[in-house]
């Protein structure tokens, strides 16, 4: 019984680790977000040209696969094409992200 609850006591603890970093992220996102400028916004053109080189990057990422290295069949790869995709949806949101993921 003593074992069980040192067991909770310490996952307990972990989880409100975790929710605090996230918590603490979320707040400097929020901070950075009201000290960004409001005025810096990107031309339709600027934005295309941006996905159109995340795609290429993609692309290129795609071909290149690495095998896990530690304790895993030789089968499991690391590929990633997915990080352009990560940074153009966050940057506009996922319709401009989906191309990225789509053209591989």
């Amino acid at each position: 019984m003593n074992g069980i609850l040192t067991q909770i006591r310490e996952n307990l603890s972990f989880f409100l680790v975790c929710v605090g970093i996230v918590g603490l992220a979320i707040a400097a996102a929020k901070l950075m977000e009201r000290r960004l400028p409001s005025c810096r916004k990107t031309t339709p053109a600027r934005r295309i040209a941006v996905v159109g080189m995340f795609s290429a990057i993609a692309m290129v990422l795609h071909i290149l696969d690495f095998p896990v290295p530690f304790l895993a069949p030789p089968f499991y790869k690391l590929d990633f094409s997915e990080v352009p995709f990560c940074c153009a949806a966050f940057c506009w949101g996922p319709a401009p992200g989906s191309p990225v993921s789509e053209l591989r």
